[in-house]
């Protein structure tokens, strides 16, 4: 079953980031679909991201990023848990586990990520996406919370 969401529904970042995304990416917005490709993987990231790094409480983690770089870790990272891809070897804990996060942030994160794969994507590999995302979040507040 796909669900339609309504252009007039949405906010005005959300309208911005539709429109540009509309335009270069097929047409996810009117057919949600399953994650099938490593281009859905690629704009399930890409819109997440473009929610952080704008997001008054976490975007400080982000800003010192080179996101050209990062990014293709993330959907590398994603193609892994999602498509079964092969190539993704790196500890994620490990890499985070330097930052100084806290419990907001965690929720914060895991609410932009489960909002952004309903924006676009209904179906198995959708609910496995934030099955996991959940418990990444779990993990990593259980490992670096203090």
């Amino acid at each position: 079953m796909k669900t339609k969401v309504f252009f007039f529904e949405m906010s005005s970042e959300d309208k911005l980031i539709f429109i540009r995304f509309y335009l270069l990416k097929e047409h996810y917005f009117w057919n949600m679909k399953e994650i099938e490709t490593k281009a859905d993987v690629e704009l399930l990231i890409d819109v997440f991201y473009q929610k952080l790094v704008k997001d008054e409480l976490v975007s400080h983690f982000f800003t010192h990023l080179n996101l050209k770089e990062h990014l293709p870790r993330v959907v590398q990272f994603w193609s892994f848990i999602l498509l079964d891809e092969a190539g993704y070897s790196a500890n994620m804990m490990e890499k985070h586990a330097r930052l100084d996060l806290d419990e907001a942030s965690f929720d914060r994160w895991l609410k932009l990520f489960h909002k952004t794969v309903d924006q676009f994507f209904v179906g198995e590999k959708a609910e496995l996406a934030k099955q996991r995302s959940t418990l990444i979040a779990w993990t990593m507040k259980t490992k670096f919370l203090k």
